[in-house]
C-alpha cells in the first residue's frame, strides 16, 4: 500500500484547476481535456496500447506452448 500513495496523490492532484500542484484551486477536468485534444499524445498512447496487446499475446502463446512442451516431456520422457 505504501508504494501506491504517490500514485493516488498524483491522480488526486490531476483534477486541480490551477497550474501548481501544491495549491488547490478547485476541481477541474481542464488537464484531461487538454490531453484529449493533443493528437501526438493520443497517437503515442495508441501505439503503446498496440505494443502492449501484441507483446501480451506473444508472451501468452509462447508461455502456453512451453508449458505444454515441458509437461509432455515430463509425461512421455519419464520412462527413458
Amino acid at each position: 500500500a505504501f508504494l501506491y500513495i504517490p500514485i493516488a496523490v498524483l491522480v488526486a492532484l490531476s483534477f486541480n484547476q490551477g497550474g501548481l500542484p501544491t495549491v488547490w484551486s478547485g476541481f477541474s477536468l481542464k488537464w484531461y481535456a487538454s490531453l484529449a485534444g493533443n493528437a501526438a499524445i493520443l497517437s503515442a498512447a495508441l501505439n503503446t496500447l498496440i505494443v502492449a496487446l501484441v507483446s501480451t499475446a506473444i508472451a501468452t502463446l509462447l508461455g502456453t506452448l512451453l508449458a505444454i512442451g515441458v509437461e509432455m516431456r515430463r509425461q512421455y520422457g519419464s520412462g527413458l
